[in-house]
C-alpha cells in the first residue's frame, strides 16, 4: 500500500472514531451481563439464578457507542460543542492548568467569555 493509501485509511479511522462516545458499565463476574450502575448490578445478583463459585464480583468495562448510537438516559456528550465545563475560581490566577481552557477566549450564545470564570 501506498503512504497516501495509508493516509487516506489512517484519517477516516481517525474521522469515525471522533464520532465515537464511551459509557462505563458494570459486567457481572457470575455470567457476563452487563448492566448500568451498582443498584442494577444488585437487583440482576438478587434475581439471577449463579452457579455455587459466584462471589458478586465484576469488574467496569467501557462501551464504545457508534455514530447513530443514543447516548443512556441521564448521560451528557462532554465532547458535544454544545457543552462546555465550567469551575468555580476567584481569578485566573487560581486556576489550576487542568482547569485552563485551550479554547480561551470563547463564545457562548453570544456572550464572550475571556476565561472559564463567569
Amino acid at each position: 500500500a501506498s503512504a497516501i493509501e495509508i493516509a487516506r485509511a489512517h484519517n477516516a479511522e481517525a474521522e469515525r472514531r471522533k464520532l465515537e462516545r464511551r459509557v462505563k458499565r458494570i459486567k457481572c463476574g457470575g455470567g457476563g451481563a452487563i448492566v448500568a450502575d451498582n443498584a442494577a448490578f444488585q437487583a440482576h445478583c438478587t434475581e439471577v439464578e449463579h452457579d455455587d463459585d459466584f462471589t458478586y464480583e465484576c469488574e467496569q468495562v467501557e462501551l464504545v457507542l457508534g455514530e447513530g448510537d443514543e447516548l443512556p438516559d441521564g448521560h451528557v456528550d462532554l465532547e458535544s460543542e454544545g457543552v462546555h465545563a465550567f469551575y468555580n475560581a476567584l481569578s485566573s490566577e487560581a486556576l489550576s492548568l487542568s482547569m485552563r481552557c485551550t479554547l480561551a477566549p470563547f463564545e457562548l450564545d453570544g456572550k464572550r467569555y475571556p476565561t472559564l470564570e463567569t
